[in-house]
């Protein structure tokens, strides 16, 4: 009998050993005001824009992802249909959003570069833009909000469930010597 209550106490042990934490998303919403070119006749227009990005884990390599939602307000230009991350901003040691757009007629695109405090990607946090040097800046003032990146993983239900019936077995077990 002691036999078999030790084996169903280490079945549950190891079920414990196996199961998948589930981990948040994290959010990246992203806004700014910079300036562009219209559409190449050298008229200098301010835009204001913003996108919002969820990821599983938090980006810790340079890519271009996919947005959620995106807007820029020069009515003549619209997103790129991907954003580039650089959690290393050319070597300068910053975190850098390369923010893409292009016109409207898709006669032409543009870029404008953001860098925030390094380590902004992979830390919860508000960021304003900061000025990296070496001959690089900004093409406006952008913040990033960043949410869920520092969340510690979330145990699945049967993983509370399968520590529970550990913890009763070992209860019972404990009352019964």
């Amino acid at each position: 009998m002691r036999i078999l209550k030790l084996a169903a106490i280490a079945t549950c042990l190891g079920g414990l050993a196996i199961a998948a934490p589930a981990s948040a998303a994290v959010i990246y919403s992203f806004s700014a005001t910079g300036l562009a070119y219209d559409d190449g006749a050298g008229t200098v227009k301010s835009y204001d824009a913003s996108f919002s990005l969820t990821t599983a884990v938090p980006i810790t390599a340079t890519g271009s992802f996919a947005t959620d939602s995106c807007s820029i307000s020069i009515a003549e230009l619209i997103c790129s249909p991907t954003q580039e991350f650089n959690p290393d901003g050319f070597g300068l040691g910053f975190s850098l959003i390369n923010f893409g757009f292009e016109n409207a007629d898709l006669s032409g695109s543009g870029t404008g570069f953001f860098f925030f405090d390094a380590g902004a990607f992979t830390t919860d946090g508000l960021y304003m833009t900061v000025d990296p040097g070496g001959g690089f800046g900004n093409a406006g003032i952008g913040t990033l909000t960043v949410q869920g990146a520092g969340s510690v993983d979330v145990p699945e239900p049967m993983t509370l469930t399968l520590l529970g019936g550990a913890l009763l077995g070992l209860g019972t077990l404990r009352r019964r010597a």
